[in-house]
């Protein structure tokens, strides 16, 4: 079975009303400290359902949304890993404090747009 490249990480991918809020907020953790290492913004369909594949299988340990229901797929998300490793959970509260959504002790990396 041929596996699925990852697709790049790049804030650029991200839907232009939402990035400004990533981009600020990821400023914000170097402010204070932290190292980010963005790993998932925008993907695509096909990729989705990869990775869901994957989660669904057992090779995966951090979830993945069935394709057509992740806000990667709308630009309206990203997967970001903190260090020091302890920084992790005080950046999603952060995030939501901001207004945002984070993927909690389940999907520690998964920070997304609260969208009304």
């Amino acid at each position: 079975m041929r596996r699925e490249r990852q697709e790049s990480a790049s804030l650029g991918t991200l839907d232009p009303r939402f990035r400004p809020y990533a981009e600020r907020f990821i400023l914000m953790l170097g402010y204070n400290g932290f190292h980010t290492q963005l790993t998932s913004t925008r993907r695509s369909k096909k990729f989705q359902r990869y990775l869901y594949r994957e989660y669904v299988a057992g090779r995966r340990t951090l979830p993945a949304a069935p394709p057509g229901h992740s806000m990667h797929e709308l630009g309206l998300a990203f997967d970001l890993i903190v260090t020091p490793e302890a920084g992790q959970p005080l950046a999603g509260q952060a995030w939501e404090r901001l207004g945002g959504r984070w993927g909690g002790s389940r999907d520690p990396v998964h920070f997304e747009a609260r969208v009304r």
